[in-house]
């Protein structure tokens, strides 16, 4: 999750300067917002993931197709009910939100991979294993 946080800190301020010059100081906010709606996303698509690591191999990775969903689930209805308060300029925020959205699918995907690959090499090592204990056992 560092690297989200890392990630998302960087669009801040690369976009700091074109959203304000763009779009006015009012915008910042409505920024900061966004970058926060997918930093929640991100969180929430973490937990099938992580549910996930000692569950069989494809029940792991489709997981990872449910973190996915997770979070693009958890970003539509924060960014609706943001925008639909009216707290902050709706093009700004909604803008935002899918662009922090897009960056953070790097280290999102980076996290799924890290922590199921882990697990898939586990239950190979353990199947490699099984083999060798058996035909010990048959001596």
């Amino acid at each position: 999750m560092g690297l989200a946080a890392i990630m998302a800190a960087a669009l801040l301020v690369l976009g700091w300067a074109p959203t304000r010059r763009l779009a006015g100081d009012e915008a910042l906010p409505a920024m900061f917002v966004g970058c926060a709606i997918s930093v929640v996303g991100s969180l929430a698509g973490t937990v099938p993931v992580i549910l996930a690591r000692n569950k069989p191999h494809l029940e792991a990775w489709s997981a990872a197709l449910a973190a996915m969903g997770t979070r693009l689930a958890v970003v539509i209805v924060l960014g609706a009910a943001a925008a639909l308060a009216g707290w902050w300029p709706t093009k700004p925020l909604l803008l935002w939100v899918a662009v922090s959205h897009a960056g953070l699918l790097v280290p999102d995907t980076l996290f799924s991979i890290k922590v199921l690959a882990r697990q898939v090499l586990a239950q190979q090592v353990l199947a490699r294993q099984a083999p060798a204990e058996k035909q010990g056992d048959s001596k």
